[in-house]
């Protein structure tokens, strides 16, 4: 999803630091009750309706708010199962915006984004900014351009894994929630980070994701995101831009 602090880097030089959510409570355990509402469901059980429920919806908004290095920054997504756009502001890496459509993710950032995540020179950067770079599906990055702009990755984001453990009930962003206690995506761990994320959920009907915490550690730098979910169903509409470059041209000519 959006930003992850996990630094990811291609042939292409594509550094993307991009994080959901974390913070495992101390009071996870694998013995807690189950949460009002679930019918007696298992964890694991508990997080398959939250996600199925929420894929059903077909679209969300997302404010990801990253901490790390003393920096902080912030993601703000509205996203649909197929199309999407993310706005990153504030970070270390600059500021970009993304929007998926037709299969297609287009990019457009100020020079600092520009060098510090797709690895161009200062003078490339300082020519590309502000201009929208296309990535194919078949494209070097795209994967991590693409990644939790759509409701199906960003759920896949969500989702902790690994065992999983149930948290007390609490309330965030003033919803009665409990948290689904687990191991970062696959996609995470395969970068090379480490770290842990829980997943918070209406206790009550329909158990919609409410917000993830995420604890994430790569490359000596460890950071803090906190991403809520809201306006379950919303109209999200994207256009593609009216030009834009190939990425395979700029990698070329770098």
């Amino acid at each position: 999803m959006p930003l992850r602090l996990n630094s990811i880097t291609s042939s292409l030089g594509i550094v993307l630091v991009v994080t959901i959510l974390a913070a495992c409570g101390s009071n996870s355990s694998k013995n807690a009750v189950p949460a009002k509402g679930f019918s007696g469901k298992s964890t694991s059980g508990m997080l398959t309706l939250a996600t199925s429920v929420a894929n059903a919806r077909g679209s969300v908004h997302i404010v990801a708010t990253e901490s790390t290095g003393g920096m902080t920054g912030e993601s703000v997504y509205d996203i649909a199962r197929d199309h999407g756009k993310q706005i990153v502001s504030g970070g270390s890496q600059g500021n970009s915006t993304i929007l998926i459509v037709s299969g297609v993710a287009y990019l457009q950032g100020d020079a600092n984004f520009l060098q510090n995540s797709l690895g161009l020179s200062a003078s490339s950067a300082s020519t590309y900014a502000g201009r929208w770079i296309a990535f194919r599906s078949s494209d070097t990055g795209y994967r991590q351009v693409a990644r939790g702009d759509t409701l199906p990755s960003a759920l896949t984001e969500a989702t902790p894994t690994g065992s999983l453990t149930l948290t007390k009930a609490t309330t965030a962003d003033g919803v009665r929630v409990v948290g689904i206690s687990g191991g970062l995506p696959a996609q995470a761990t395969q970068a090379g980070a480490t770290g842990s994320q829980v997943l918070y959920v209406s206790e009550t009907s329909p158990h919609l994701p409410v917000e993830v915490v995420v604890h994430e550690s790569q490359d000596a730098q460890s950071g803090t995101s906190i991403v809520a979910f809201s306006n379950w169903g919303e109209v999200v509409s994207v256009a593609a831009p009216s030009s834009s470059i190939p990425v395979s041209s700029i990698s070329s000519a770098s």
